[in-house]
């Protein structure tokens, strides 16, 4: 019975260690997120106790090192004095991990699946922004050139008309700079 325990205990920490492990690759996603990404340390750091705390139990009882049936009240943390109660808390805890491994597992793909579609459309509309803005740059120049040869137009146009020459001959003469 016992090493039928000592199974149902080893695989609760290897969901339980899973479950921390998807956590931790999952708060790689929200570290920017400040409330969020708190209140998954502090979770995280619970889930690492537990683990810890489950370890020492199927430690003690692999080398029965302690008194009989009291490893597994290290092992759950159980208070029940009956052994029978505590076979119910381990199965219990062995739930909790696997529901526990089942939502953050499911958090983590649901996040990444976010982040994949939508990382791809953000940064497509930036691409997008970027074009637009480059396209807008382009579109000034080529106005402002317009504008330069429509004013070396004007100023050929002024140089070649009879009245800019004319103003120019009385500019000279006023001037006294004449030939």
């Amino acid at each position: 019975m016992i090493y039928f325990l000592a199974i149902l205990c080893t695989i609760s920490m290897i969901s339980h260690g899973l479950m921390v492990y998807y956590g931790l690759k999952f708060y790689r996603f929200i570290g920017y997120i400040k409330y969020w990404s708190f209140a998954w340390k502090f979770f995280l750091v619970a889930q690492v106790l537990i683990f810890i705390r489950r370890g020492v139990g199927f430690y003690t009882l692999l080398t029965k090192a302690c008194e009989p049936d009291y490893h597994l009240h290290l092992m759950v943390g159980s208070s029940f004095p009956y052994f029978d109660l505590v076979i119910y808390e381990v199965l219990l805890t062995i739930v909790v991990s696997v529901l526990l491994l089942l939502f953050v597992k499911f958090i983590y793909k649901l996040f990444k699946k976010y982040l994949h579609t939508n990382g791809d459309a953000v940064l497509m509309e930036r691409e997008t922004v970027i074009e637009h803005r480059e396209g807008t740059v382009l579109k000034r120049e080529d106005v402002v050139g317009k504008r330069e040869i429509e004013v070396q137009e004007r100023e050929d146009k002024q140089k070649q008309s009879p009245y800019y020459k004319s103003k120019e001959s009385a500019i000279i003469k006023i001037l006294g700079k004449d030939k």
